[in-house]
């Protein structure tokens, strides 16, 4: 998908998330889009600003407290109903796809031999290096292909 047209259907999605926001069905807000500007090449968008600040994932801890708070948000989205996204325009994966996606990722990387993350390495992907153990296959999947 082109990025002028990516960036539109992101702004789609903000929209319809953020009138589920609006109906109550979500605990959190989502930036809105404020405004856009198109010019020959150029399209900006302007996004309205969320509070809160970032999580470092080393300080969160089982029980109550943040990490329930961020379990919560994101069994609300998990919840969403995919034309959410779809209709918006955007790709809607089911997770073996997702898997599928991130195994061919993670092996493209570890071929380059370039991988400034160690992700690849970490998870032992590569030409036939997968781990399902890392990336485990959902209920139904017939493994690592």
């Amino acid at each position: 998908m082109p990025w002028a047209l990516r960036l539109e259907a992101e702004a789609e999605v903000l929209r319809r998330i953020g009138r589920v926001v609006d109906d109550g069905r979500l605990s959190f807000d989502v930036p809105r889009v404020a405004g856009s500007l198109r010019q020959k090449d150029a399209h900006i968008q302007v996004r309205s600003h969320v509070e809160g600040k970032p999580i470092p994932v080393e300080t969160l801890r089982p029980g109550p407290g943040m990490s329930a708070g961020l379990g919560k948000a994101l069994g609300e989205i998990h919840e969403l109903s995919m034309t959410v996204i779809s209709e918006a325009g955007m790709p809607v994966y089911d997770a073996e796809e997702v898997r599928r996606r991130w195994l061919s990722l993670l092996d493209d990387t570890a071929a380059t031999g370039r991988d400034p993350t160690g992700a690849a390495g970490a998870l032992g992907a590569g030409p036939g290096g997968h781990r399902p153990v890392a990336l485990p296959p959902h209920r139904g999947s017939r493994g690592p292909r």
